[in-house]
Parts: structure tokens; C-alpha cells; sequence
């Protein structure tokens, strides 16, 4: 079993799971391997803000924290 992926925070740089990845490049978004920072956490969504200068609130199931803040 691998091990539990900590929960995107407020600061933390995240990318999306290859799921969530393979469903944007099925629909044409390219942002899908791009990472992004965390700048808000409410209820299962966070708000990011992706290195391509789009703000999404993707559900935190389908983010991969890359580098947490501490």
C-alpha cells in the first residue's frame, strides 16, 4: 500500500494526480502537469494558482502536494 499523501495547506506547491491529468488532456485543458500554489482551503476544494496564471478549485483528492510549507 503506498504511502498516505499529506493534505494540500495554504502554501503548499501542488500538481494534479495523473487521474485528474488524464481527464484534462481527454478535454483539451493544458495545464494538467503544470504546478500550482494552494492560496485557499475550503471544505474538500482548494484554490490554486497554477504557473499559467489560471486560479481553479480543484477538490483536494486530486492534488498531489509537491512541496509542503513545514
Amino acid at each position: 500500500m503506498p504511502p498516505k499523501q499529506p493534505k494540500p495547506r495554504v502554501g503548499d506547491l501542488v500538481k494534479l494526480d495523473q487521474w485528474a491529468c488524464a481527464e484534462l488532456e481527454y478535454h483539451d485543458i493544458n495545464h494538467g502537469h503544470r504546478p500550482g500554489l494552494v492560496f485557499e482551503c475550503v471544505g474538500i476544494r482548494c484554490g490554486v494558482l497554477w504557473s499559467n496564471g489560471r486560479k481553479t478549485y480543484p477538490a483536494r483528492e486530486v492534488l498531489e502536494v509537491v512541496s509542503a510549507t513545514g
